[in-house]
C-alpha cells in the first residue's frame, strides 16, 4: 500500500510537471492539473499519516 502510494505521487508529480510546462493549457489541462494538485496533496497527507503511524507504533 505504502509503495504504490509512492509510486502514484510520483505519476502525478511527473504529469504535473508536463503540464507547467505547457506555453498554452486548454481548459481541460487547467482542471487536470488543479485535479492532480489536489490527489498529490491527499496522497501526501496519506503517506505522512501512515510513516508517522508506523513510527509511533498505532
Amino acid at each position: 500500500m505504502f509503495r504504490e502510494l509512492v509510486h502514484q505521487h510520483e505519476d502525478y508529480e511527473r504529469r504535473l510537471s508536463e503540464l507547467a510546462h505547457l506555453t498554452f493549457p486548454s481548459d481541460e489541462e487547467q482542471l487536470e492539473e488543479v485535479t492532480l494538485k489536489k490527489k498529490k496533496l491527499a496522497i501526501k497527507d496519506e503517506i505522512y499519516e501512515m510513516m508517522h503511524a508506523h513510527t509511533t507504533g498505532h
